[in-house]
Formats: C-alpha cells, sequence, structure tokens
C-alpha cells in the first residue's frame, strides 16, 4: 500500500479552472474536488475514481465526525469515521494523525489533544480490504487559555 496521506494536495486561486494532477504510480486512486468561494461557502465535495495502469477496485469512502473544530488549550476533538464505508468491500483500518503521531485503528473512533495554540490538520483515513484508502481533513484551530 502507498502512503496513508496524498502527497498533493491543491488549491487554485482567481478563475483558474484547470489544474494538472500527476499521479506517481499503477494504482486506484479517490480525486476530490471542492470549490470555496471568498465568503468561505463551500460547493458540494465531488468524487470520482482513476484506474491507472490496469489497476481494479474501489476505494473507501471516509467520512469524518468531530464533536468541535474550535477551542481552547488543550482541546481533545473526539472523532467519528463510523459513517464511512466501502462500496465493494470492508474497512480494515481507520487512520488518525494526532499531535503525538500517527493511530491506526480497527475502531472508528478516536481522539486527538491539542495542546498548544494554532491551526491544525487534521488528517483521518480509512483502508479497506483491498489496500485502498480514502483521507479526510479537517481543520482545528486552537485557542491561547487565559
Amino acid at each position: 500500500m502507498q502512503s496513508i496521506f496524498p502527497s498533493e494536495i491543491c488549491c487554485l486561486a482567481g478563475d483558474a479552472q484547470n489544474y494538472n494532477l500527476t499521479l506517481p504510480s499503477a494504482g486506484t486512486y479517490r480525486i476530490n474536488v471542492q470549490g470555496i468561494d471568498k465568503e468561505l461557502n463551500l460547493s458540494p465535495k465531488y468524487s470520482d475514481v482513476v484506474h491507472v495502469g490496469g489497476a481494479t477496485g474501489v476505494p473507501p469512502i471516509a467520512s469524518t465526525i468531530v464533536d468541535q473544530l474550535d477551542g481552547v488549550a488543550p482541546l481533545t476533538v473526539n472523532i467519528d469515521m463510523s459513517a464511512s464505508s466501502d462500496p465493494d468491500g470492508t474497512i480494515s483500518t481507520y487512520v488518525f494523525y494526532c499531535p503525538d503521531g500517527l493511530k491506526f485503528s480497527t475502531s472508528p473512533t478516536n481522539s486527538c489533544t491539542y495542546t498548544e495554540p494554532g491551526t491544525y490538520s487534521l488528517w483521518t483515513a480509512v483502508v479497506d480490504n483491498d489496500g485502498l484508502w480514502d483521507g479526510f481533513k479537517t481543520y482545528i484551530t486552537v485557542l491561547p487559555s487565559f
């Protein structure tokens, strides 16, 4: 299995409507696209599966719900990935990337604790029984305690 987290995340600014993505090797990839406007309104998320070099299978679909997006340090965020699914199999592993490191679990729930103020990317992923994966990113803002 390749890296759990994508090596390339892209953001386009202005009127850019085209982007070239180079996939690193043969495999099955889920490509997600979502827009955001100047008022921070999100468009629906669009997703498609791309097969390169004869690869087959359908990757799972990651879904992450957190109980809070911001708060005062130390902040514990509870994570629930139970709405994740796999169209052609089962989810075998849930992955959580927290400040204290990468966690692998067979349980869809976990938590991360943030002790320092700042804005963090909470990366989560699911891996299916074929070794295919899908990831999800949520931003967490931690405020200083007074």
